[in-house]
C-alpha cells in the first residue's frame, strides 16, 4: 500500500486508510526506525485500555478537571 501523509508543524499527518490498517487508536505510540536516507520502518505499539484510563487520571485536565483526583472522588464518580 503506497500512500501519503503530510508533516507540517512538526507533526506528521497519517492518511486514514493506514490508520485504519494498522488499527491505529488515540494514545497508541510509534516508533521510527531508520532504514536509510530517505526511509524509515514504522512500529505500532498498542496502548491498553487500563493503561489510556490510569494516564487520563494521572493528567485530569484532559478530562475538563482542574487539579488532580482523589481516589474518593473517582469513586464517587463511578
Amino acid at each position: 500500500m503506497a500512500t501519503k501523509g503530510k508533516y507540517h508543524s512538526a507533526k506528521i499527518y497519517v492518511p486514514r486508510d493506514v490508520r485504519k490498517t494498522l488499527g491505529l487508536e488515540e494514545g497508541d505510540e510509534i516508533e521510527f526506525s531508520i532504514v536509510d536516507e530517505h526511509e524509515a520502518r514504522i512500529l505500532v505499539k498498542k496502548v491498553d485500555a487500563d493503561q489510556k484510563l490510569l494516564e487520563l487520571l494521572h493528567r485530569p485536565r484532559r478530562l475538563g478537571i482542574k487539579g488532580k483526583l482523589t481516589r474518593e472522588e473517582i469513586y464517587d464518580f463511578v
